[in-house]
């Protein structure tokens, strides 16, 4: 039977290049050597295919190379469903010139996305998180604090938290749709919303009410709808507006 071949280790690695294996772990980590001696140990790897052992690395180094991603999934084909994977690509770019990996974390919505993501964490699976399109789930964001878990939130979090974000200005976003209708002579404008757990939600309500306000109009009731934030839901829910006694002559929506 044909014996296997043990695989070149970096002792090897640094027997063939003529330098010490914590040279060769320098160039392997991308530290500063010196340029020929970097030369020598790239051709000895290439000579020998080396490839580190990254399980042993991370053991050593207690870093895992690995980015966690929270993703909620919804029923339904939704808006979020075109611009996430959008978010997800731009990540992985990154990611992949850092020599980290992504790994992504679904969640069902409404479901508790804590546990999974603290449990990588704390066995060293991931060394952050990425949160995308955050629910009212400030039991995560104290979680995170609570662990001390590198994070960005990708969305509006409850103030006075010391978290990353990164997000657009919902209120202002629907305060100025909702200010062009009013100017274009509108008085009853309709709004039909996403569900009002989502904080990006509650601004962007925000927003409508604002404009209406700074022209004398007050809320109704009758007006606002919320529904899920998806094509169906955005369907259904004009639907429902047009079937009743519907007064509005113009409406503004969550997203398109």
């Amino acid at each position: 039977m044909r014996r296997l071949e043990m695989k070149p280790t970096i002792r090897d690695v640094a027997s063939l290049a003529n330098v010490s294996p914590a040279t060769v772990s320098r160039v392997l980590n991308n530290k500063p050597v010196r340029e020929q001696t970097r030369k020598k140990i790239e051709s000895a790897i290439q000579k020998l295919d080396y490839y580190p052992n990254m399980l042993a690395q991370n053991f050593v180094s207690n870093i895992s190379y690995h980015i966690g991603v929270t993703m909620t999934e919804r029923k339904g084909l939704t808006a979020v469903d075109q611009f996430n994977p959008v978010l997800l690509q731009g990540i992985l770019e990154v990611a992949k010139n850092r020599n980290y990996s992504v790994t992504l974390i679904p969640t069902c919505e409404g479901a508790d996305q804590n546990n999974s993501l603290v449990d990588l964490f704390r066995r060293n699976a991931i060394d952050g998180a990425i949160i995308l399109d955050p629910s009212d789930n400030t039991s995560l964001f104290f979680e995170l604090l609570k662990y001390e878990i590198p994070a960005v939130v990708i969305g509006r979090i409850p103030k006075n938290l010391p978290i990353p974000t990164v997000d657009t200005d919902n209120v202002e976003g629907i305060y100025l749709a909702v200010k062009h209708l009013l100017r274009l002579g509108h008085k009853k404008i309709a709004y039909l919303s996403a569900p009002l757990n989502y904080i990006a939600s509650q601004d962007r309500y925000a927003g409508y009410q604002k404009a209406l306000a700074e022209c004398g109009i007050g809320p109704n009731p009758k007006l606002v709808l919320e529904k899920e934030a998806s094509f169906e839901g955005g369907y259904q829910g004009m639907l429902q507006f047009l079937a009743g006694d519907f007064e509005a002559t113009a409406v503004s929506v969550y997203n398109d």
